[in-house]
């Protein structure tokens, strides 16, 4: 097996996380599920790519075009990359969601037009997605739709 296999871990098409190889049959697994790095992409470079591969489909998804607004929940690793995209997509208003302010403060200068709003304990779910719709604006037509993976 090449070496560059050796330790990987990744995401199979079940939908769980591998353990480090260990017998011949996951190994023939994995080698099938994934994408080997060219030799240029370091592994820090191609760490990314799961986050970034993530948030593109995603906007997929969505159907995201210009001038849809975006209400993305999550300000970490995934929810910043997709932030990128949905800018790159041309959507505005642009609102992420988290609890930790300092995510959001990172959020603001990543995305110095996008929207903050931190997540209050001390209101309720419908609380919170009330002062969230206010950032869109009073209109009922503002207001981004909702989209599901689910089947």
């Amino acid at each position: 097996m090449p070496a560059r296999y050796r330790d990987i871990r990744c995401i199979l098409r079940s939908g769980y996380i591998s353990k480090p190889l260990t017998s011949a049959r996951t190994s023939q697994k994995i080698l099938t599920t994934c994408h080997r790095l060219p030799n240029n992409v370091s592994y820090a470079e191609g760490a990314l790519l799961e986050p970034l591969s993530v948030a593109i489909h995603g906007c997929n998804t969505a159907r995201l075009y210009l001038g849809r607004p975006v209400l993305i929940c999550g300000a970490g690793p995934i929810g910043l990359i997709t932030l990128a995209v949905a800018r790159a997509s041309g959507c505005h208003p642009l609102v992420i969601t988290d609890i930790d302010a300092g995510r959001l403060e990172f959020a603001r200068k990543f995305v110095p037009t996008c929207q903050t709003y931190k997540l209050s304990s001390a209101l309720n779910s419908e609380g919170n997605a009330k002062e969230i719709r206010k950032l869109y604006g009073g209109g009922e037509y503002e207001a981004p739709d909702v989209v599901s993976s689910r089947k």
